[in-house]
C-alpha cells in the first residue's frame, strides 16, 4: 500500500544513499548510516547511558575546579582566568557564562589567599574517582553498543578511566590555554603584522584537533575491543561537527531564551543540558564507528572483540 508521501521518502532516503560515508569503502550510504543508528541508539539506550555519564561528571566539576584554582592561586591567576573567560564568551550563553564567571572569579580570590596544601590534593583525587566513574560509564555503553562482556580485569579497567580521565581534560585544558596564550605566541613569532589574522583563521582548526584527538582516544581505549587505533574514524569526525552545529545552536537559542523562572541555578541547568547533549553526541559517534564496522569486511560482527584478520592472528 502505497501512503501519501511514501514516494517521496523514498527518493529522499535512495538519494542520501547516494552519499557514501567518508572511510566506508563506499559501503554504507548515509541514509543507511542515519536508519541503522536512530535503530541501535534506542536499542542501546543511548539516552539512558548519557544522562548517567552527565550525573558522574557533575560531581567531578567542583571539586576539579577548587584543586585547578588551588593551582592557579600559586600564581597571579586573576588575569590568566580572565583572558579564559573572555575567550570563551563568545560561545557560551548568557546564564551560563554569568556562573562561570562569578564561580570562577570567587574561587580565584580564594585560591590566591589559600595555600597549596592537603584540600587541593583531596580535591584531585576526588575529582579523579568522578571523572574515571564519567569514562567507566563510556566505557560500559561502548561495551553495550560492540555487544561484548567486560573482560579487563578490575585494575585495568580503573587504570584505562583514569588514564582517559586525565587525557581528555589536559586536551580541554591545552585547548583552553592555546585559546588565551595563542595570540602571544603567534605575536612573538611572526611580530604583529600578520599573527591577529593568521590567529583569528586558524584558532578554530587548532581547536578542534583538540577534540578530534581527544574522541578518537575515547573511541579506541574505552571499549573491550581489539583494533587498531585510528585518528580519524566516521564516527568522530560526524560526532565533531555534530557537536560543533549543537553548540552554535545551542548558545543561540539560550542567548535568546528566558531563564529567569529558574533564579540563581539557571547557569547550573544550562550546564547539565549542555554537558548531556554532549555525552550523547560522544556516544552518538561510538555507535556510527560500530555500524561502520559491522558493514566493513575487515571489521568486526556484533559481539566480537576482533575482526577476521587479528582473530586470525592470534590463533597463529
Amino acid at each position: 500500500m502505497n501512503l501519501p508521501g511514501m514516494r517521496v521518502v523514498q527518493g529522499l532516503e535512495s538519494g542520501l544513499n547516494r552519499v557514501h560515508v567518508p572511510l566506508t569503502h563506499r559501503r554504507l550510504g548515509l541514509a543507511t548510516l542515519m536508519t541503522r543508528t536512530y535503530s541501535q541508539m534506542n536499542q542501546d539506550h543511548l539516552s539512558a547511558f548519557a544522562g548517567s555519564l552527565t550525573y558522574r561528571a557533575i560531581f567531578a566539576v567542583l571539586p576539579f575546579l577548587t584543586f585547578l584554582i588551588s593551582l592557579l592561586g600559586l600564581f597571579d591567576a586573576r588575569d590568566f582566568v580572565a583572558d579564559v573567560l573572555a575567550s570563551v564568551r563568545p560561545t557560551l550563553p548568557g546564564p551560563a557564562y554569568n556562573f562561570l564567571s562569578s564561580s570562577a572569579k570567587q574561587l580565584t580570590v580564594r585560591g590566591e589567599n589559600t595555600a597549596f596544601g592537603f584540600g587541593a590534593l583531596i580535591s584531585i583525587l576526588v575529582s579523579l574517582y568522578g571523572l574515571s566513574g564519567a569514562f567507566r560509564a563510556v566505557m560500559e555503553a561502548m561495551n553495550v553498543m560492540y555487544g561484548v562482556e567486560e573482560s579487563r580485569s578490575f585494575v585495568k579497567k580503573y587504570l584505562i578511566s583514569i588514564g582517559l580521565a586525565v587525557g581528555v581534560v589536559s586536551l580541554l585544558l591545552s585547548a583552553a590555554t592555546l585559546a588565551v596564550a595563542g595570540p602571544g605566541i603567534a605575536r612573538a613569532l611572526l611580530g604583529d603584522s600578520i599573527a591577529r589574522y593568521l590567529w583569528y583563521v586558524l584558532q578554530w582548526p587548532v581547536l578542534v584537533l583538540f577534540v578530534l584527538i581527544a574522541f578518537a582516544a575515547v573511541y579506541f581505549f574505552a571499549p573491550d575491543v581489539q583494533q587498531t587505533f585510528k585518528f580519524i574514524t566516521p564516527g568522530s569526525l560526524i560526532a565533531v561537527l555534530l557537536w560543533l552545529i549543537f553548540t552554535g545552536l545551542f548558545s543561540l537559542y539560550m542567548n535568546t531564551a528566558d531563564f529567569t523562572a529558574y533564579g540563581a541555578v539557571a547557569g547550573a541547568v544550562i550546564f547539565m543540558l549542555y554537558l548531556y547533549y554532549t555525552s550523547f553526541i560522544l556516544l552518538l559517534g561510538a555507535e556510527m564507528n560500530q555500524i561502520v564496522e559491522d558493514v566493513h569486511p575487515e571489521g568486526k560482527n556484533a559481539g566480537d572483540k576482533a575482526g577476521p584478520e587479528q582473530s586470525v592472528a592470534a590463533r597463529t
